[in-house]
């Protein structure tokens, strides 16, 4: 019993971590406002409990790469987000949008589309 509440406070502390920093409540923003994953995914979107991936904090220098799950009323799908923080400021490499059902992943940066089906 104690073992498996230290590990469910551990996991807690770690998405709770990951929930609150800039990059994942980015990414969310950025979905949120694009059309493509809103008629996908409908009103509301909201975010799985289990995000993958990792962040890592170094002052200023910082990395992350998270897959965030997401759904709503019309489907599902993941947010990929890569970022790097430097001097402060995070730039984004990576952020897009793949739906579960159909397999289309977006660029939420340059709002291209491609089924990622075709490509195996």
């Amino acid at each position: 019993m104690l073992c498996a509440g230290v590990i469910t406070a551990v996991m807690t502390c770690v998405f709770g971590m990951m929930k609150s920093s800039e990059p994942y409540k980015h990414a969310l923003s950025v979905a949120r406002s694009d059309s493509t994953v809103v008629a996908m995914v409908g009103v509301p979107l909201e975010p799985g409990m289990l995000v993958s991936g990792s962040i890592n904090w170094n002052n200023d220098a910082s990395n992350a790469d998270l897959h965030i799950p997401i759904s709503g009323p019309n489907g599902s799908g993941s947010i990929h987000v890569v970022a790097t923080k430097s001097a402060g400021v995070w730039t984004y490499s990576t952020i897009t949008f793949t739906e579960a059902r159909s397999q289309t992943e977006t660029d939420l940066k340059t709002g291209e589309t491609r089924n990622l089906q075709d490509t195996r």
